[in-house]
């Protein structure tokens, strides 16, 4: 039987791992600070999302986009940068 997710309250913020490592289940975010910002994570604790969804939204609306903890910009069309 697999483990299952744990939460950690560390400081400003909540974690989720799975066997020590950062990991939430159906495309939810592995940390989630007080503030509002919210973060997806791979297995090796790197930013990262895929599908071109943002890697970390903050609560006034911005949006950081990663692969694999590099930062990549996101071309929206109608959208201005």
């Amino acid at each position: 039987m697999p483990a299952s997710e744990e939460c950690f309250w560390t400081g400003p913020m909540y974690r989720w791992f799975r066997y020590g490592r950062p990991y939430r289940e159906n495309d939810k975010p592995t940390t989630v600070y007080l503030w509002g910002t919210m973060e997806w994570r791979d297995g090796e604790g790197r930013r990262h999302r895929d599908d071109g969804k943002p890697a970390v939204i903050h609560p006034l609306g911005g949006e950081e986009h990663y692969l694999h903890g590099l930062r990549v910009n996101v071309y929206t069309p109608g959208k201005s940068v």
